[in-house]
């Protein structure tokens, strides 16, 4: 049952996305390239961590966002389609990226909705820590700016489709212990901005971490398994009643400050995604095996593992064309793609194309 829900809240997010759009290429064009040799990773991440008796809760911890765990097991199960892995072996595997999920999230495991991994209780906690101060209409208009800004440099940095490791929408959670009745706290993460070990020039990105903290009154929020896919009913603007706003391990409410984060955030951006098309495919097909090793590298040397790419995943990739439609016969049809995903993203069914 846990798969087929998994499957019905993946095909949903596939359902609100174009893929076409993706920048410079996406994941069913490149995903296949080296399908066999992430699985090799994969298994061997698992036989030492079982061999180490490392609890799977340690592992769930060092990934960098619980939305990117969500979306690593749909690629992982691509990519056993691809590689034709048996049933009992994919679904095993995939078993064992799942048990990491169920210790990082506290309701909706699935992400049909939301993005919980805290109680209410630990969020009322953070809050009081905290202790946010009140918003206006300018400051909501210029916490959205530097949440597009920085939106759009992290994706420069991770691709598309891997966005999911420096991203992360968390909430909605219930405030209204604290803000009164109809109350909501969305957190806006943004970390890992300064991967200099895939990109150097990043060192002069004007902070690694951000995490915008908002509470808004008479305001529903919503997102699906992709946390980032996320829906406000409301006025977002005129009903931002507390934030704070936390600059690596600072905390900063100084408008003009704010405002130049933003603009500095939107200069490194198009510096980015500049450097990021005007690579040679070959250059950008290495930095995507990169990106994708890198989201888990805490994972991987936390038994022993060198987290980057091995040989024979970059001699997979290396001149080899991008996949196009002819493996995956994606229908065009929206209803019919939601019945392909369903089918597709459930490991104990069959790939039938």
């Amino acid at each position: 049952m846990k798969w087929k829900n998994y499957a019905k809240s993946a095909a949903l997010a596939m359902g609100n996305m174009d893929i076409g759009t993706m920048q410079p290429f996406d994941w069913l064009q490149f995903g296949p390239l080296f399908a066999k040799e992430w699985i090799d990773k994969i298994r061997l991440l698992k036989k030492k961590c079982e061999e180490q008796n490392i609890p799977i809760k340690e592992l769930a911890k060092l990934w960098p966002t619980t939305s990117s765990l969500r979306c690593q097991i749909y690629f992982f199960i691509l990519d056993t389609r691809f590689a034709k892995i048996g049933k009992k072996e994919r679904i095993e595997l995939a078993d064992f990226l799942f048990e990491m999920l169920k210790h990082r999230a506290k309701e909706d495991i699935f992400g049909f909705k939301s993005n919980i991994t805290k109680t209410k209780q630990g969020a009322i906690a953070l809050l009081k820590k905290i202790k946010p101060e009140k918003a206006n209409p300018k400051i909501a208009r210029l916490l959205g700016k530097i949440y597009n800004s920085a939106y759009q440099y992290a994706c420069g940095m991770y691709l598309d489709f891997y966005a999911d490791y420096p991203l992360e929408n968390e909430g909605p959670y219930d405030v209204s212990e604290l803000f009164g009745e109809n109350t909501i706290l969305v957190i806006k993460k943004f970390k890992l901005l300064k991967p200099t070990e895939i990109w150097p020039e990043s060192e002069k990105a004007p902070a690694n971490q951000v995490i915008i903290y908002a509470v808004y009154k008479d305001v529903e929020y919503r997102n699906d398994l992709v946390s980032v896919h996320s829906v406000y009913k409301g006025d977002i603007i005129n009903n931002l009643i507390a934030y704070a706003v936390k600059v690596d391990d600072v905390f900063v409410y100084s408008q003009d400050y704010l405002e130049k984060l933003n603009k500095d955030f939107e200069k490194i951006a198009l510096e980015q995604w500049s450097t990021l098309t005007n690579l040679d495919i070959e250059l950008q097909k290495q930095k995507g095996l990169f990106i994708r090793c890198f989201g888990m590298k805490d994972l991987f040397e936390k038994v022993g593992m060198d987290w980057k790419p091995e040989k024979e995943m970059v001699e997979a990739v290396k001149k080899k064309p991008l996949f196009d439609n002819t493996f995956w016969k994606l229908p065009k049809d929206k209803d019919e793609q939601h019945k392909y995903w369903l089918k597709t993203l459930n490991p104990e069914l069959e790939f039938n194309r």
